[in-house]
Parts: structure tokens; sequence; C-alpha cells
């Protein structure tokens, strides 16, 4: 299946529901959506290189820390 296919298909679902009420069957569905989700998802998610994790991530930390100026 193509992305956009399933992204049409969720959002079809979500809008049958839209006047769901019910705060279990609203939780209900989002946890249906979420498991839809997780099986979709990339097994290597992309990571921005300064967050955590990322490959410059606290790269110059140890320079920062231990940085003085000694007179």
């Amino acid at each position: 299946m193509q992305w956009r296919s399933i992204a049409l298909q969720i959002r079809a679902e979500f809008e049958a529901n839209r006047g769901e009420t019910s705060p279990v069957r609203i939780q209900q569905l989002v946890r249906e959506t979420e498991d839809v989700l997780k099986e979709y998802r990339h097994p290597l998610p992309y990571k921005y290189m300064t967050a955590p994790g990322g490959t410059k991530y606290e790269r110059n930390k140890w320079f920062e820390d231990n940085m003085t100026c000694k007179f």
C-alpha cells in the first residue's frame, strides 16, 4: 500500500466518527489508529543531527565544560 492511501483511509475513519461523544469510544479509536501508525512506522526514523541520539548531539559538550580561562 502507498502511504497516501493509508493516510486517506485513516482520515476517512476519523471523519466517519467525527460526531462521537463517548470518551471511551474516542480513546479506543485513537488507540486503534496509533496501532496502525506503529505498524507502518519506518524502522530507522530520521533523527536531527543536533537532537538527542543525533550524530552531533553534545559533540562539543566536553570542550564547553572544560574551557576555563586561567590567567
